[in-house]
C-alpha cells in the first residue's frame, strides 16, 4: 500500500502543465514591439533621439501589455490583452520635429537671403537670379545634409552650416559698376578732348565739362534704374552718347581776335589817310601793325582764362593803335627844296648887279617854284615819285637866274660919258 501511495502522490506532484497561452501572447508581443521598433528606426525624418523616445514608448506599452496579458484569467482574456497590447504598439510613430525646423530654419534664411538680394538695386534682373539660384541650391544641400544626419547634434550642425552658407550668398553687382567705370572712361576721354581745345579759355572748358559731368550723372541713374542686362547695356550707350558730342565753346578768344583784326583795320584805314605818307612808309607801318596784331592774336591763343584773354587782347589793340608812323620823306623832299630856296635867295640877295625890286621879284618866281615843287611832293605817292618831284623842284629853284636890266644900262651910259671926257681933254 505504501508503495502505491508513494507511486500515486509522485506522479500527482509530478504534473507540471505547461504555459502556453500567455507566452505565446507575450511572443506576440514582442515581436509586434520589435516590427515597431524596425519601423521606428527606418523614419528618415526623425532623429535618432526622437526614434529612440518612440521605441521607448513602444516598450512601455509592450511591458503594460504583457502585464495585461499576465492578469489576464482565460484564454480568451489573453487574446484581448494580447491584441489590445499590439493595438497599442503599432500606432507609436517617433517625432519628427528637429529635422522639419531645421529645414524651415534653412528655409527661412533662404527667403531671408531672397528678400534682401531683391532690395539691391545695384544688381540686374539676371544677378538677382543666379545669386537667388545659388542661395536655393545651397538650401536644398543643406536640407539634404539635414536628412542624412542621424542626431539632433549632427542636425543643429548641418542647419547652422547651411544657413551659414545660405547667409554667405554675396553676389557681386558686374553689369552696372562695368556700365559706369565705362561712363567715367568717357567723361575722362571727353575732359581730356574738351581741354585739349586751343580755342576755348579755362572757363568755357569748365563749363563744357560741367556739362559732360551732368550726362555722366544722368547716364548712371538711368543705368541705376535699369532693371536687366540689356537695359543697363542701353542706358549705357545712351549715356556715352551724350557725353560724347559735348564741345566747350569758343566764343571769348574768336571775339578778341576779331577785336584785334578789327584795331588793325581801323589803323590801316587811318594809314590810308594820311597823305603826308609815301606808300613805302604806310605798307612798313601797316606791315608793324598786321605784325603786332598777330602777336597778339598769339598771345589770345597762349592766354588761359577769360581774364588773361582780355589782357591780350587789350595789349594787343593798345599796341596797333599806337603804331603812329611818321612821314619822312615827304619832309625831307621838302626840306631839300626848302634848302635849295635859301641857298637861291641868298644867291639872289648877294647879287649886286638886281636892284631891290629885282631881287623881290627874282625870289617870288624861286619861292613860286619851292611851292610848286612842294605841292608836287605831297601829291607823289611813292619814293621814288617824291624824290623825282624833289630833284625837279630843286633844280626849278635853282634855275632862277635873273638878269639885272637897269643897273646895266645905268653903267653902260656911264662909261660912255667917262670916255668922250677923256677924248675931250686930248
Amino acid at each position: 500500500m505504501a508503495t502505491a501511495e508513494d507511486k500515486g502522490t509522485t506522479k500527482v506532484d509530478n504534473v507540471e502543465p505547461v504555459a502556453k497561452v500567455k507566452p505565446a501572447a507575450k511572443a506576440a508581443i514582442d515581436a509586434a514591439l520589435k516590427a515597431q521598433e524596425q519601423a521606428i528606426d527606418a523614419k528618415p525624418d526623425s532623429t535618432k533621439e526622437e526614434k529612440e523616445a518612440a521605441k521607448e514608448k513602444a516598450r512601455a506599452k509592450a511591458e503594460e501589455a504583457k502585464k495585461a496579458i499576465d492578469a489576464a484569467d482565460s484564454n480568451a482574456n489573453v487574446t484581448t490583452a494580447k491584441e489590445a497590447g499590439v493595438g497599442t504598439i503599432t500606432p507609436i510613430e517617433p517625432k519628427a520635429e528637429v529635422k522639419p525646423a531645421a529645414k524651415q530654419a534653412i528655409e527661412a534664411a533662404y527667403n531671408a537671403k531672397v528678400a534682401e538680394i531683391e532690395k539691391r538695386p545695384e544688381l540686374t534682373t539676371e544677378e538677382k537670379e543666379a545669386a537667388k539660384a545659388e542661395a536655393r541650391k545651397l538650401a536644398e544641400a543643406a536640407k539634404a545634409n539635414v536628412d542624412k544626419a542621424k542626431t539632433d547634434d549632427a542636425v543643429v550642425v548641418a542647419e547652422e552650416k547651411g544657413t551659414t552658407k545660405v547667409d554667405n550668398v554675396e553676389p557681386v553687382a558686374k553689369a552696372k559698376p562695368a556700365a559706369k567705370a565705362a561712363i567715367d572712361a568717357a567723361l575722362k576721354a571727353q575732359e581730356q578732348a574738351i581741354d585739349a581745345k586751343p580755342d576755348s579759355t579755362k572757363e568755357e572748358k569748365e563749363a563744357a565739362k560741367e556739362k559732360a559731368r551732368a550726362k555722366a550723372e544722368e547716364a548712371k541713374k538711368a543705368i541705376d534704374a535699369a532693371d536687366s542686362n540689356a537695359n543697363v547695356t542701353t542706358a549705357k550707350e545712351a549715356g556715352v552718347g551724350t557725353i560724347t558730342p559735348i564741345e566747350p565753346k569758343a566764343e571769348v578768344k574768336p571775339a578778341a581776335k576779331q577785336a584785334i583784326e578789327a584795331a588793325y583795320n581801323a589803323k590801316v584805314a587811318e594809314i590810308e589817310k594820311r597823305p603826308e605818307l609815301t606808300t613805302e612808309e604806310k605798307e612798313a607801318a601797316k606791315a608793324e601793325a598786321r605784325k603786332l596784331a598777330e602777336a597778339a592774336k598769339a598771345n589770345v591763343d597762349k592766354a588761359k582764362t577769360d581774364d588773361a584773354v582780355v589782357v591780350a587782347e587789350e595789349k594787343g589793340t593798345t599796341k596797333v593803335d599806337n603804331v603812329e608812323p611818321v612821314a619822312k620823306a615827304k619832309p625831307a623832299a621838302k626840306a631839300a627844296v626848302d634848302a635849295a630856296l635859301a641857298e637861291k635867295a641868298k644867291a639872289i640877295e648877294a647879287n649886286d648887279k638886281l636892284s631891290d625890286a629885282e631881287k623881290t621879284a627874282a625870289k617870288e618866281e624861286a619861292k613860286k617854284a619851292a611851292d610848286e615843287a612842294k605841292k608836287a611832293i605831297e601829291a607823289a605817292t611813292d619814293q621814288a615819285g617824291v624824290d623825282a618831284k624833289a630833284t625837279e623842284g630843286t633844280k626849278a629853284v635853282e634855275a632862277v637866274n635873273p638878269v639885272g636890266k637897269r643897273k646895266s644900262k645905268s653903267s653902260s651910259r656911264c662909261s660912255i660919258s667917262r670916255k668922250k671926257a677923256k677924248s675931250n681933254r686930248s
